[in-house]
This record gives C-alpha cells, structure tokens and sequence, in this order.
C-alpha cells in the first residue's frame, strides 16, 4: 500500500487473511478493512464478488463498520445500474 501498488497489496492480504496472526501490528478488524479496502480499489466486479462479498467471514467481521459495507454495496449497485 505504501508504493501504491494496490493491486499487488489486495491480493497479498486476501492470501493472509486465514493465516494472519500478527496482532502487534494492527487488529484483525484493522486487517480487514485494509483488504477490502485494496480490493475495491484494485480487483473488477466478478473479484471482488468472489474474494470479498462471497466470503461470508469479511461481510460478518465488516457489519460493525457500516460505512464501508454501505459503501461497497452502493458500488456494486452502480456498476450493476451501468
């Protein structure tokens, strides 16, 4: 994320996410926000449906950030409406 290569930084926190274990640096919460934020970012509908929408662990863990799960699905409405 600091280079700004999102693309590169999405794909290695979606990889991380079963084994992330590195609670000094950040919270979990924290972790996940990150990958769906990179993810938004970087990977094309169908992606992003299946390795962050389809898994129903992120939804789960993203419901007490409200914003950023009502921004998500405001996404995928606009890109469904055009």
């Amino acid at each position: 994320m600091a280079t700004r290569n999102f693309k590169k930084a999405a794909s290695l926190f979606l990889d991380s996410i079963s084994t992330f274990t590195t609670y000094e640096l950040f919270p979990y919460d924290t972790f996940i926000f990150y990958t769906v934020l990179t993810s938004v970012i970087s990977l094309d509908r169908v992606s992003l449906k299946q390795k962050v929408s389809g898994q129903y662990f992120l939804v789960f863990l993203l419901a007490h950030n409200i914003l950023l799960l009502y921004q998500l699905k405001s996404m995928f409405m606009d890109m469904a409406g055009s």
